[in-house]
């Protein structure tokens, strides 16, 4: 057995946004922290990319929760004063105004609540009443309490307070696309939280994108004394006796902790234990996942049709969240336009950003390992090109030219999730089986992120506060 190098207070496994804010929460209070992360760059979902000579960020389409200056006590406050950053240090800026757009339909909403409740009172007059009704009923609504537990169907909540059903699909579709972990129904507390943080909240987005912000976490944890090691990959963690003894790096490096921290996801964190079964928690595997396209026109987005900040499509009679039969489903999906959001003096930026839900198993029939065929790969990259085709041409019926104007595209698939997170199946927000306290079966052993259930990019980091504030800043 290899000694074990070291001794932390904690040692953190990834270094996404929860993690790094956990980390950075506890190294405030002098304790000795690690966070291992397998890539090159910080930042999880929230990292970035080079292409064209530019970075463009992973996934970034809105850093929801936003709340002006003033609003400390709102999500976005509390992020601030516990991180002990500035307003300015993220550079935020607005969105515009999003749009619903369901067949022969649309719905606008703003950062101002006001708006949403207009188009409502406007296209479903007979249901403004309802409305209003359920959006009290969701902002009395305790969706953060750690002691949430079973399932409560948002889609039975909805319809308590809504009769129509094109109105209540219009209203899940962007709560369900930016945080449902599970198919069909979602958790009302989940929904909840997403709900305010799109609906009474709303959206914005660093100036410079997100290496900007994660940077600067890396540099304040680092200055306050916390160690960060990329391309560390966390092989397994030494359990004994309902413990974590140590965490063994690939390298064969072990590494002890007082405490260990995981953002890999619950099913992930688990098959990590040396002493679990390699298919343990198989029942609870994420099945939710995106294709994702980022493109470059030859013109500005809005001479595109692209005239929204963020558009949520859905091109079908009702709403279905659920994985597709094919590589990637049309029937709705999201367009992001960053040049949408509003920057002073305006963005000159090309690029639009598409999300689509997608069949991970499909996918994997393409491609069945990284050491793929010729003929695999050539199917896979085919693939691809077909699945950014197909999204082009389903937000065409909504005005948007871009099959026409696109001069260059990435798409990024299931397996691209999977292998730069880790997270089984390339599930986008983990498992559907949230653990709110970030327990498991080890004493030591706690969750961040998404498993933990606090999802978005403040959700993302008040996650990591929340268990690092329970379990990590208790007294010694």
């Amino acid at each position: 057995m290899a000694a074990a190098s070291g001794h932390y207070d904690a040692f953190i496994v990834g270094a996404g946004l929860s993690g790094l804010a956990a980390g950075l929460r506890m190294a405030h209070f002098g304790r000795r922290v690690l966070i291992c992360e397998a890539h090159a760059v910080p930042g999880g979902l929230s990292s970035w990319f080079k292409r064209q000579g530019r970075d463009f960020d992973v996934s970034l389409h809105a850093f929801t929760n936003y709340a002006p200056p003033g609003s400390e006590s709102r999500a976005l406050g509390v992020l601030l004063r516990q991180l002990r950053l500035r307003r300015d240090d993220l550079d935020l800026v607005e969105q515009k105004r999003s749009r619903i757009a369901f067949p022969g339909c649309n719905l606008c909403f703003s950062n101002d609540p006001n708006l949403i409740a207009a188009e409502v009172e406007r296209y479903f007059p007979g249901e403004i009443d309802g409305f209003l009704r359920l959006r009290r009923f969701l902002r009395e609504y305790s969706e953060t309490s750690l002691d949430i537990t079973g399932f409560q169907s948002s889609r039975e909540v909805l319809a308590q307070f809504l009769r129509e059903p094109l109105l209540q699909d219009m209203l899940a579709c962007p709560v369900m696309y930016y945080g449902n972990a599970g198919e069909g129904d979602m958790e009302l507390a989940q929904f909840a939280l997403i709900w305010k943080a799109i609906y009474e909240s709303g959206f914005a987005m660093p100036r410079r994108g997100m290496r900007p912000v994660v940077e600067l976490l890396v540099q304040r944890l680092q200055a306050a004394g916390g160690e960060i090691r990329l391309r560390t990959r966390v092989e397994c963690l030494l359990a004994e006796n309902g413990r974590i003894r140590a965490a063994r790096l690939e390298s064969g490096e072990e590494i002890a902790a007082a405490q260990f921290y995981s953002s890999a996801g619950k099913v992930e964190t688990m098959r990590l234990c040396s002493d679990q079964p390699r298919d343990t928690l198989a029942a609870a595997e994420g099945k939710i996942s995106v294709v994702e396209v980022i493109a470059i026109l030859d013109c500005p987005p809005h001479a595109a049709g692209c005239e929204d900040t963020i558009l949520f499509f859905n091109r079908a009679p009702r709403f279905r969240f659920c994985r597709p039969e094919s590589e990637v489903g049309t029937e709705s999906g999201v367009v992001c336009v960053p040049s949408n959001y509003s920057h002073e003096p305006p963005l000159d930026d090309r690029v639009v950003r598409f999300s689509a839900l997608a069949n991970y198993a499909r996918w994997r029939e393409l491609q069945t390992s990284a050491g793929a065929s010729a003929a695999e790969r050539t199917r896979y990259f085919d693939a691809k090109k077909k699945a950014a085709a197909d999204i082009f041409a389903a937000v065409g019926e909504f005005g948007l030219a871009v099959a026409k104007h696109a001069t260059w595209f990435e798409v990024f698939t299931p397996l691209t999730i999977e292998r730069y997170t880790g997270h089984v199946q390339g599930a986008l927000y983990g498992t559907a089986q949230k653990q709110r306290r970030g327990l498991t079966p080890y004493v030591n052993l706690f969750l961040l992120g998404a498993d933990q259930g606090f999802l978005g990019i403040v959700g993302a980091m008040l996650s990591g506060i929340t268990i690092a504030n329970l379990y990590g800043l208790q007294p010694r």
